[in-house]
């Protein structure tokens, strides 16, 4: 993709560089908002937040390039992605960072329907080093399977490709099958090897771990500088237990 808003020799390690940082700085959120909508037909509100437009605009430009480079389906773009304050929400639950919607519904109490596949990102502090130390803070704990920073915002863009990817090969099933993935699990044994293996968080659902797998085999596929793809992220696949490379494959069609 030829984009020359956002410099491409940014590199990334388990922290965030002064490049990265400047890059922030000098971040104009309406002008990402514009090139997102440009290049890839997702409409975004980051309520002027700098990191956030940021990272997202990253994540999706990753996206696309494993898709185009190794032919994988994650060129699914989300319709809508959402900057909100948790007072905002119609449902006040509790969320650590964001959420994808799986069906057509009211999310925001003063805005219309959102679309399915639309992204919601709680409006976190805009600082690039408090974002990154919570991300480290999660992961040190075991509870996201992945330090990169941009590991939240590929995770949430991961479930809207997942969506997509089961509303075109399940019709007319795909809502029931979501509905199944998003409240199964596998059992005792299975998950204590996921929570060892992946994250404490990819336990809780099987959709949860589908997006926490593809987080982590995305974040450690990427170079540093420039900012690339070095090889296809479904080489990692091997790195997980059978039984979950085999859900992995199944969900990804890579079988059928």
């Amino acid at each position: 993709m030829n984009n020359n808003y956002i410099n491409n020799n940014i590199s990334f390690g388990t922290g965030v560089t002064s490049l990265v940082k400047q890059e922030i700085r000098s971040a104009n959120p309406t002008e990402i908002q514009q090139a997102i909508k440009r290049h890839f037909s997702t409409e975004c509100d980051f309520e002027n937040n700098k990191t956030i437009a940021v990272a997202t605009f990253y994540a999706l430009k990753l996206l696309r390039e494993a898709s185009e480079k190794f032919h994988l389906p994650f060129n699914i773009t989300p319709p809508k992605i959402k900057v909100f304050k948790p007072t905002e929400l119609v449902k006040q639950d509790s969320v650590n960072f964001g959420f994808c919607i799986g069906t057509p519904e009211k999310v925001i109490k003063k805005q219309p329907e959102f679309d399915a596949r639309s992204i919601f990102i709680k409006n976190i502090p805009d600082n690039i080093k408090s974002c990154d130390k919570q991300v480290e803070e999660w992961y040190n704990t075991h509870f996201i399977s992945s330090d990169n920073f941009l590991a939240p915002f590929l995770h949430e863009i991961f479930h809207n490709i997942h969506f997509g990817i089961i509303f075109k090969n399940s019709y007319p099933h795909g809502l029931s099958n979501v509905l199944s993935l998003n409240k199964d699990s596998f059992g005792f044994n299975q998950n204590r090897i996921i929570s060892e293996k992946v994250s404490r968080y990819a336990k809780t659902s099987k959709m949860e771990l589908f997006s926490e797998c593809l987080t982590k085999m995305m974040t450690e596929s990427i170079e540093n500088n420039p900012i690339k793809l070095t090889s296809n992220p479904l080489d990692k696949l091997n790195q997980f237990p059978k039984f979950v490379r085999e859900f992995i494959e199944d969900q990804l069609y890579l079988n059928k």
